[in-house]
């Protein structure tokens, strides 16, 4: 395995990468933008959106101003996707962190069973979702109790109300219309403001969570040595404001085929399946790189519409770098971790150095690994895409890629032997909090997680408690 790359004092000038890649680095960073704002999508569309009037009115920039703004949204909306996935990883973790804390003489946090209930509906665990959702119903905070009756009707064949469901129904692939929302409920707002395509409500929304973001909820507990106060978070936060990015992204206009190629890939991201497989149909026949890139999502947007044969007929005609976006397709799909086991010792053949920045679609083949819980595999690619010159500032190494190494990082810490890896974790996300304030409470989070020193002593403050188990389920 290659060594653990260590933090570098200073950084040195990498190489663009112009091969056209989706989702990592979609379109050549344009080089009218400042070095130091390559990577920042957040201050980079600030900037844009001022230079076009608002992106309510992007519509009317020049081609060129669309292709930039279409890059960041796609870049930063997939940076969110990876997040997302991170964070309901921390959430539950965090919750249980607590739970474990509380059976040692920790004070006891009512909120938690509902938050470990919203991480496991996340991340696809059914029965443990419901068995949590019951239990918030019974002891979490009476703010919470109906929040958690409603997010578990949805996991029922009757379904319940509210945005919830409509959320649930949308993630199916099913029509969903606006809800009323709470007053305090911009998640829901947005989430209107999206199957609504609303869009100057979703600018204005995303704007509002992710640069004024406060906790889901807040409870005060008195600790042995006085109050203690934990922050908690909902991971369908970031996952909405990725979707809203996506969203927005495919409203920007068609025309050629690079416009083609992003919006196609940006309706899928977005959910509209039906005119995702229409648009990267007429990407992929028109052959060439394009093509070779776009089949294995056209094959995802069939399989999602229940047209399993044309999927694998789509995913067997595909080679070169979209072997390893369909690694990318297929874990998010939950299927064949033979099929990225198989690209993977292909790849080391071919020298895992050729993905540096980027290239060869390293990346996608790193996020497949990582969702198969192939962790130090993960580590490998994940070192070759971002060698240890780059550090892990925005100047050199796109969100995503940091989000995807501090979660493998972080997994990868809870084996005693590998404890090293919990700074790197907290480096690398540090870094993208520094960008984007809506991660400052995720990496509080991962904080209490990784700096609680190994051993027996658990009851002297919140931080000091060793969970008794924290493992993937």
């Amino acid at each position: 395995m290659m060594a653990l790359r260590r933090r570098a004092v200073t950084f040195v000038k990498t190489r663009r990468v112009t091969a056209w890649v989706v989702l990592a680095v979609i379109l050549v960073a344009p080089g009218s933008l400042a070095a130091q704002a390559r990577y920042d999508h957040w201050d980079t569309m600030v900037a844009l959106a001022k230079e076009v009037g608002g992106l309510s009115n992007a519509r009317a920039a020049s081609p060129a101003q669309l292709s930039r703004i279409a890059d960041q949204l796609l870049q930063r909306g997939q940076a969110y996707f990876d997040l997302y996935e991170f964070q309901r990883v921390i959430v539950r973790d965090h919750a249980r962190m607590l739970d474990s804390a509380a059976k040692v003489g920790g004070p006891s946090f009512a909120a938690t069973s509902y938050y470990l209930a919203r991480a496991l509906h996340e991340m696809g665990d059914v029965a443990g979702a419901t068995a949590a959702y019951r239990k918030a119903m019974q002891t979490a905070p009476m703010r919470l109790r109906p929040l958690a009756a409603t997010w578990a009707a949805t996991l029922g064949k009757a379904g319940g109300g509210g945005w919830q469901q409509g959320l649930a129904d949308w993630r199916r692939g099913k029509s969903s219309r606006s809800a009323l929302c709470a007053a305090d409920s911009v998640a829901c707002e947005l989430f209107t403001a999206i199957v609504s395509d609303d869009l100057p409500g979703i600018v204005r929304l995303q704007q509002q969570l992710s640069q004024r973001p406060a906790p889901d909820f807040v409870e005060t507990q008195r600790g042995q040595n006085g109050d203690v106060t934990v922050e908690f978070q909902d991971p369908v936060v970031l996952y909405l404001l990725g979707v809203a990015d996506f969203v927005v992204a495919a409203k920007l206009g068609s025309g050629n085929r690079d416009a083609d190629a992003w919006r196609g890939f940006a309706l899928l991201r977005a959910g509209r399946y039906r005119e995702a497989e229409a648009n990267l149909r007429q990407v992929v026949a028109g052959g060439g790189s394009r093509a070779e890139q776009m089949t294995p999502l056209l094959g995802e947007a069939a399989y999602r519409l229940d047209q399993r044969a044309e999927a694998e007929q789509c995913w067997r005609a595909v080679t070169g770098v979209g072997l390893n976006i369909l690694s990318d397709v297929k874990s998010a799909l939950g299927l064949d971790s033979a099929a990225v086991l198989a690209q993977l010792r292909a790849e080391r053949v071919r020298g895992l150095d050729r993905f540096i920045g980027g290239a060869g679609g390293g990346i996608f083949l790193a996020r497949a690994l990582l969702r198969f819980n192939l962790l130090a595999d993960a580590e490998d690619v994940l070192a070759a895409v971002r060698p240890a010159s780059q550090g892990s500032r925005l100047t050199t190494v796109a969100p995503a890629v940091l989000a995807l190494a501090a979660h493998a990082e972080y997994r990868r810490g809870r084996l005693p032997k590998y404890r090293d890896r919990y700074s790197f974790a907290r480096a690398d996300l540090a870094d993208v909090a520094a960008a984007a304030p809506i991660v400052a409470g995720m990496l509080r989070q991962l904080q209490e997680l990784t700096m609680v020193p190994d051993g027996p002593a658990r009851s002297r403050s919140l931080d000091e408690m060793l969970p008794e188990e924290l493992s993937d389920a």
